[in-house]
């Protein structure tokens, strides 16, 4: 398709080119804006770059909509400790391999 074919055409047809043209691009740019959160890829499939600008755009997105959150609403962050490993006695350690009382084969 070229300058010289659209012209050619009759308006009415030119018309339906167009919107057919429009309706084919919008479907090409909401393909390219699929992820797994929005379709049923799995989260593999998503650009390991992009992930971080993902979740920020889309709280963008819902600040822009008028969505805003009461401060009456926000609660403390509650920490959680959880021990590790080095916090644990060495008696507290299971040992490596089979452990006592397990059922053998």
């Amino acid at each position: 398709m070229d300058r010289k074919y659209f012209q050619d055409l009759e308006h009415e047809r030119l018309v339906d080119v167009a919107c057919n043209l429009r309706d084919f691009a919008v479907e090409q740019i909401e393909r390219l804006d699929q992820d797994s959160t929005n379709s049923s890829r799995p989260p593999s499939s998503d650009n390991p770059y992009q992930k971080g600008k993902k979740k920020e755009s889309a709280a963008k997105e819902v600040d822009e909509q008028g969505s805003r959150k009461d401060d009456s609403d926000e609660k403390e962050p509650v920490e959680i400790s959880v021990p590790t490993v080095e916090s644990q006695p060495d008696s507290a350690k299971p040992s490596p391999g089979k452990q006592p009382g397990a059922q053998g084969f």
